[in-house]
């Protein structure tokens, strides 16, 4: 990796959007979550995925992104199946990557989070899987893992869609994907420490005078 960046804006002081990363060897992973909710709650739901990443990567060993989206879904399940009338959501959109930096592949699995890739002025969204971790706990899914060739330089982004929904605008309609991808192929050229400012920039102009309704993140990185 040879640059990288993150915006988390949640809406009180403190929300249930989130980062983690671990490199070991010559491995890195990189998880970016967006917990359901708002405040001190969703907070708390962040540090509990914040270290079941830990458990599961890190004690557990668990290397393969789609079985990390799994297991994760099954920590949660095993910690709050049981619990009745609970105020807590324990839901989360989340984004994992394992990037091997000798043969130069990244994996990349997603519950209900995209990846998107910037290379020779073109923009491709990876598609993650369409359902949530941590909720429908009846239901088995098994989380695709696709396999990403990193040989050519390309700039990689995570987002919440806390992002893609920060209404704002003359009309106070969402920010959008379209938007978004624009903005990273107009300034694909630009360094990801540049970037950031510029998005911080377009966050503030499109929500203008308007409040910010939910959390917000985005994740970029260099490779």
């Amino acid at each position: 990796m040879t640059d990288a960046f993150v915006i988390n804006q949640p809406i009180q002081k403190v929300g249930g959007d989130g980062y983690w990363v671990y490199k070991k060897d010559h491995f890195v992973f990189i998880a970016l979550f967006s917990c359901v909710g708002e405040g001190h709650l969703a907070s708390m739901m962040a540090r509990i995925y914040a270290n079941a990443l830990k458990k599961l990567v890190i004690d557990y060993k668990i290397e393969f992104t789609g079985s990390i989206l799994q297991f994760i879904h099954r920590e949660i399940q095993a910690r709050f199946k049981d619990k009745k009338n609970m105020i807590l959501n324990t839901g989360a959109d989340l984004g994992i990557i394992k990037i091997d930096l000798n043969e130069k592949i990244m994996d990349f699995a997603g519950a209900r989070m995209d990846l998107l890739k910037v290379q020779e002025g073109k923009i491709e969204i990876i598609r993650g899987d369409e359902l949530q971790i941590g909720e429908l706990f009846e239901h088995k899914h098994e989380y695709n893992t696709v396999k990403i060739d990193t040989s050519v330089p390309a700039k990689y982004y995570l987002m919440s869609d806390g992002l893609k929904r920060l209404k704002g605008g003359a009309t106070l309609k969402p920010l959008g994907i379209d938007h978004l991808t624009n903005f990273f192929v107009k300034n694909r050229g630009k360094s990801l420490k540049d970037q950031k400012a510029l998005m911080l920039e377009l966050i503030t102009d499109w929500k203008g005078s308007f409040d910010q309704s939910e959390d917000l993140s985005l994740l970029g990185f260099e490779l």
